[in-house]
């Protein structure tokens, strides 16, 4: 049994590989000004945490759950709320609107106001919080306060998530010499996602020699889709292997990868999970192959299946979303040598 108390994460601290169940779990959530509703009979969540007094960075995996916050009265008016979804559907609910929050979009709102985010299916996502004040453009301007959802094809939203997932898996501390320039880079990274789209924006502009909308022909887009299922499923094994890599490989911009799954419900690295997933999945029913699998049994399945871990493994294993599942089969359908996973 946990002893929660002792995992309260005070402000100016770095929390990482946290796994809590039950009350624990839902106290720990509660440190942090949440409220959570699990929907399942045993709530667990594994969590990664940089935190200060007006800045935070956090990455979740949780089992199905409703979350609710309610900033207090003392909360700054210019910070803000964003949130990434990395598996699973959730539903994000503000004053303004309630929208459905699939892998690679985001939500942004400011910190002040209500904000709930609830997941039937096992979920994770990546949390940013910020002041307005501190954003940067190039030439030093802060930008203007953009909130809604903003959509996988916002190509410095990429660059923006993957310099947050590195700081928290790097050994990134809060009182060391480098942080402030750590915390002002990840702001001015947002700064470009603000810069870079608007919220919700369903067309791009018009450039010279193309036919209305700016997006790819349908022709084109599924062209595309088919090349990337068949290598994503040549090299899914492999573990250095990613969306930047597979836009690479392609011969595409990462953002013209993205805009091309914008209408399937899942994206290049929820297509490339699922896969190995599936492959994990086989290994480890593969009659006679492994048997009573042991410790090392499980490292060597997790590394023959492209994951990094075990860890990784077993949280793809246990965070299989049904919707994404169905979404696969409809890129798949009517098209010869795209694999239906």
């Amino acid at each position: 049994m946990h002893d929660a108390s002792r995992l309260v994460p005070p402000t100016g601290t770095v929390t990482r590989e946290l796994i809590l169940d039950g009350d624990a779990a839902i106290q720990w959530i509660g440190s942090l000004g949440w409220e959570v509703a699990p929907l399942s009979s045993r709530f667990q969540l594994v969590a990664d945490l940089i935190r200060t007094d007006t800045f935070a960075i956090g990455r979740i995996w949780h089992t199905p759950a409703a979350f609710s916050f309610t900033a207090t009265s003392s909360a700054p008016n210019s910070m803000f709320h964003a949130v990434v979804g990395i598996e699973g559907t959730q539903t994000v609910t503000s004053d303004a609107a309630q929208v459905q929050l699939s892998p690679g979009q985001m939500h942004v709102q400011s910190f002040n106001e209500p904000l709930g985010i609830t997941a039937h299916e096992p979920a994770a996502r990546l949390l940013f919080v910020s002041k307005w004040t501190d954003l940067r453009d190039a030439e030093g301007h802060a930008p203007l306060p953009k909130s809604g959802l903003f959509g996988s094809s916002n190509a410095h939203k990429e660059i923006f998530t993957s310099a947050a997932h590195s700081a928290l898996n790097s050994l990134t501390a809060v009182d060391g010499a480098g942080f402030h320039r750590v915390r002002a880079g990840l702001d001015h990274l947002f700064a470009g996602v603000l810069a870079d789209d608007v919220p919700a924006r369903a067309t791009r502009s018009r450039r010279a020699g193309s036919s209305g909308t700016g997006r790819s022909s349908p022709g084109v887009t599924t062209s595309l889709l088919r090349r990337a299922s068949q290598r994503i499923e040549a090299s899914a094994s492999d573990v250095t292997f990613d969306a930047g890599r597979l836009a690479r490989d392609l011969g595409v911009s990462t953002a013209s990868l993205y805009r091309a799954y914008e209408d399937t419900n899942l994206t290049p690295a929820s297509q490339l999970r699922r896969v190995r997933t599936r492959l994990a999945r086989d290994l480890l029913e593969a009659p006679g192959e492994f048997g009573d699998v042991d410790t090392q049994d499980l490292k060597r399945i997790a590394a023959a299946a492209g994951f990094g871990s075990v860890r990784a493994m077993r949280r793809a294993l246990d965070g299989l979303s049904d919707s994404e599942s169905e979404a696969q089969s409809d890129i798949s359908a009517g098209e010869s040598g795209i694999a239906r996973i």
